[in-house]
């Protein structure tokens, strides 16, 4: 009878207030999944515990920072799944304190400065999201009276502030990944309140958003988390579309290519559950979990997407419900060109600037080096940081040199460290950071567009290679800052030729960190540049050749993102392990070569590695390997 009750309210909230979002045949056949398929009671069970948490009061996050936990997702799908009083109670109670709210509530004044002609702000996108989704879901919990403020207050305080953050944008060439977290909110605000033309020119600027800052080939200037941000975000706007606004948003091949973007930068993590994606910007580095590929199954069904879901044993997702409604409904698929992982090259230098070597795609095998190259993107220099030619490697299953994270953005250390040229195991010329387009906290820098190029990307005889000229990204005249990336496919080691050349005498520092985020990293030996590497699931040999002296200091390696600074998350010194290496004087050229070698404990290799005329060579049972210096400038 409940079910029968609660379609008469839904259909007295359609003739009030028009079609909404679902509509009352579709909401019913979701309350009977819900309830009686199997990945529908998983969905409800995970949102149970979600809310078990919220209603004891034991989650920490601040009521009026943290607008994104209010009407929360989980409250909204248990009001409606189980119809138990203390979460339609609790869900009523909010959403009718939410829509009382000043319109600064909305915009998340305690957090952002709110303009003066009330633009919406990051969170007002997901605000709208779940104050559409509490009332549209569960009406009958609401009065015809209270129906009515509360679409009044969507339309005022988040509808409107939505539409004019997007035509501001538009208008001053700012569109960033709020226009697609704000775009969302809007398009289900304007659904709902019955405007078509408001929906209509939300999807137009998304459409325009996804043409103009994502790069041809699926990378995206802001790199791998806040790609997966934005494309994931609208993700949820699905279930209230159509199949051809569907395919006009994210079609033509556009998640195929994001997706293949994507599966460069991945790896799994010894401890079998948690991902790795080695980060040169802003963003988590360690991710409990990675659902674009789950979400994208839904809407990209590609043999490639399959193929890196299957690998890292990612299924469909049963925590996000809109896209559990989305498959249900039976929506269409786009179709896509057919793609696996092993078509894809093993070295390839992306138009966003990242440049990835793999020595393989399984997940566990995977050697995984990173060289960051390139300048200005499509979408700026937006999360960007002083570090080009910066470097990171990942090997069987552990993280070894290590790009810094990324901490709470007031916090002094994410400008004092993360956001320096040493901290990225790059070079420093007079101990300064590389240009960097705003102002950071370094009495040396000075502020420009840091520029790099990649001059190779590919295979060589039995090798992987990677070369980048990075010259335009310091202050100081350079004829030369070259990093050259080999990877011996055979023996499983990286060379790396850094050679600097400048037309007055510098001083030169390479930075190197190592992986100690959980103190069991050790760092050991020295004796002839040779040291050694251990960390539970992998060691490492690192070489440093000639005269330049090694000094051994604390780095910091963040763990997540701190909201607030000094959060659970933020690295400590002593999280990585620095080495220094210096020129012995300042000098016009200066030649640095590194090994790194790693591989599993108890199969140490056996080699000889020596500085040689202009270059280094590495001595294995297979024969001797010389690596020489790119000669001219």
């Amino acid at each position: 009878m409940r079910s029968v009750a609660v379609f008469f309210v839904c259909l007295q909230s359609l003739l009030l207030f028009g079609q909404g979002v679902f509509g009352p045949e579709v909401l019913s056949r979701f309350r009977e999944s819900l309830q009686k398929d199997e990945a529908g009671r998983v969905l409800v069970e995970k949102q149970r515990k979600h809310c078990e948490e919220l209603l004891s009061g034991n989650r920490k996050s601040k009521y009026q920072d943290e607008i994104f936990q209010v009407v929360p997702d989980s409250l909204v799908v248990m009001a409606f799944a189980s119809g138990e009083a203390r979460y339609r109670e609790a869900l009523r109670a909010q959403v009718l304190d939410v829509a009382s709210r000043p319109i600064d509530f909305w915009l998340h004044s305690v957090r952002f400065k709110v303009s003066e002609d009330k633009l919406a702000s990051l969170q007002s996108g997901e605000l709208m999201l779940r104050m559409v989704s509490a009332y549209e879901l569960n009406p009958e919990l609401f009065s015809a009276e209270e129906l009515q403020t509360i679409r009044e207050a969507v339309r005022e305080k988040g509808l409107g502030p939505g539409l004019r953050y997007l035509e501001h944008v538009v208008k001053t060439g700012g569109l960033s990944n709020w226009a697609a977290v704000i775009g969302m909110g809007t398009y289900y605000a304007a659904r709902s309140l019955g405007d078509k033309e408001a929906a209509q020119r939300v999807l137009d600027i998304l459409v325009q958003y996804r043409k103009e800052q994502f790069e041809t080939d699926g990378s995206y200037g802001e790199g791998p988390q806040y790609l997966e941000y934005p494309v994931g975000t609208m993700f949820k706007m699905l279930p209230a579309m159509t199949p051809e606004d569907v395919e006009r948003l994210f079609g033509g091949g556009f998640l195929e290519r994001c997706g293949e973007y994507l599966a460069y930068c991945l790896m799994r993590l010894s401890d079998g559950t948690t991902r790795l994606r080695i980060l040169f910007r802003d963003g988590q580095q360690f991710l409990p979990t990675l659902n674009f590929w789950s979400l994208c199954q839904t809407v990209c069904p590609s043999p490639m997407v399959r193929e890196i879901a299957r690998q890292y044993g990612i299924g469909p997702s049963s925590q996000n419900w809109r896209l559990y409604l989305y498959s249900m409904q039976g929506a269409s698929r786009l179709v896509t060109e057919n793609r696996s992982l092993q078509s894809l090259p093993l070295t390839r230098a992306f138009a966003n600037g990242e440049c990835y070597i793999r020595s393989a795609w399984e997940p566990r095998e995977v050697q995984l080096g990173v060289l960051l190259s390139g300048g200005r993107t499509k979408v700026g220099f937006a999360h960007n940081r002083p570090n080009r030619n910066g470097f990171g490697l990942a090997a069987f299953g552990e993280y070894l040199v290590v790009q810094p994270g990324h901490t709470s953005y007031r916090s002094k250390l994410h400008q004092e460290w993360d956001l320096s040229t040493l901290a990225s195991n790059a070079v420093t010329v007079d101990g300064a950071n590389q240009l960097f387009p705003t102002k950071i906290r370094d009495p040396k820098a000075r502020q420009g567009e840091p520029v790099a190029k990649v001059l190779f990307a590919g295979s060589r005889g039995g090798e992987e290679v990677l070369v980048s000229e990075a010259c335009g990204a310091y202050a100081v005249p350079l004829k030369s800052a070259r990093r050259e990336v080999h990877f011996c496919r055979e023996q499983g080691y990286w060379v790396i030729l850094d050679r600097i050349v400048a037309e007055q005498p510098h001083q030169y520092d390479a930075w190197w960190h190592l992986n100690n985020r959980d103190g069991k990293g050790m760092l050991t030996g020295g004796d002839g540049g040779l040291w050694t590497f251990r960390r539970p699931a992998a060691e490492m040999k690192v070489f440093v050749a000639g005269d330049n002296p090694v000094e051994i200091g604390k780095g910091i390696l963040h763990d997540a993102y701190a909201y607030e600074p000094g959060g659970a998350g933020e690295g400590k010194p002593g999280s990585s392990i620095q080495m220094h290496v210096s020129a012995p004087q300042p000098c016009r050229e200066w030649r640095l070569a590194t090994l790194f070698w790693p591989y599993r404990p108890g199969q140490e290799p056996q080699f000889q590695v020596r500085a040689v005329d202009g270059g280094l060579e590495v001595s294995t049972s297979a024969g001797k390997q010389v690596y020489l210096f790119e000669s001219g400038e």
